[in-house]
């Protein structure tokens, strides 16, 4: 597939004739669905979304590139920039403002699916309440994150057969330079409300069933179902990419791009500092009073996202 494509990134715009690759596709496309994406009401994504079958929410807001070579519907009130690529049926609600290109050239674009290894099992984990744990690289069998609980990883694979952070619990890792951090699973993951997953960079999670994140989480990661299904609850706000046969984001969700966040220096901080820390604007507004203290609040962001 070929078509020209820009990336929006702190207001500036860069533009070219851009060929997505399959071997690339989790660094082209934030969201990537095989058969479909659908996003809530007041969704609000930054990034490039890919899918044969595209819905997108009422007062949802949307800036990048989205391609839906089979079926793409606007509901109402939605409001995007940048470009509109579809084929087959396009169907736009009311008092939708579109600022860019509506192009009825969308090519199919095939990405090679996420691979795991054979499947492979070891001893469960099950973190008690309210218990701070250490976790090395291995095997193990299913891992049960309880309630309250803090669980550290270090750089390395770990292969779980299932994944399930209980709610109110996070999960954290600290990587140096090039370090990357991948959790291999066989079967579900499962992330519980309120639960925090961030560290100093992105990890990726690959899994073999779906994945569930519940609301009101913040997550720091690429998230890959092999065969199944994702879904984002409520208020949940993702720093990652999407890829699996049906993605959806119910009402609320935002999804933005993780270099934004990289680029910020205040970002850890911020996370040290404030262990309530649950949404974007929280993030903005701590990171606005410590840069400035005596403005208190503005109006606009610390930085623009992609």
């Amino acid at each position: 597939m070929a078509v020209n494509r820009f990336l929006i990134l702190a207001n500036l715009i860069v533009a070219g004739h851009i060929v997505a690759q399959s071997n690339t596709c989790m660094e082209y496309y934030q969201v990537y669905g095989t058969e479909s994406v659908s996003l809530a009401d007041r969704s609000n994504i930054q990034g490039r979304i890919y899918s044969a079958k595209i819905e997108v929410g009422n007062d949802s807001y949307l800036e990048g590139v989205i391609v839906a070579p089979s079926q793409l519907t606007l509901r109402d009130r939605v409001s995007f920039q940048g470009e509109l690529h579809w084929q087959n049926q396009y169907q736009a609600g009311n008092q939708n403002k579109i600022q860019g290109t509506v192009s009825h050239d969308a090519l199919v674009d095939s990405c090679s699916a996420p691979t795991l290894p054979s499947t492979m099992s070891g001893v469960r984990v099950e973190i008690p309440n309210g218990v701070d744990t250490t976790l090395e690289p291995g095997t193990y069998g299913d891992l049960v994150l309880r309630t309250r609980s803090i669980l550290s990883l270090i750089a390395g694979v770990y292969h779980f057969n299932r994944f399930e952070i209980e709610p109110d619990t996070r999960v954290e890792w600290d990587l140096d330079g090039s370090d990357l951090l991948t959790l291999q699973v066989n079967q579900n993951v499962r992330i519980g409300d309120r639960a925090m997953m961030e560290g100093s960079s992105t990890i990726q999670i690959i899994a073999g069933g779906d994945i569930d994140i519940g609301t009101d989480t913040w997550t720091r990661m690429d998230l890959s179902s092999v065969q199944g299904n994702i879904r984002i609850a409520s208020r949940a706000q993702l720093g990652g990419r999407l890829y699996a046969r049906n993605i959806r984001l119910e009402p609320d969700v935002g999804a933005f791009g993780v270099p934004a966040l990289r680029a910020d220096p205040m970002f850890d901080q911020v996370l040290l500092q404030h262990d309530d820390l649950r949404t974007l604007d929280d993030f903005q507004q701590i990171a606005l009073r410590t840069s400035n203290p005596e403005s208190g609040s503005c109006s606009s962001p610390v930085y623009d996202l992609w």
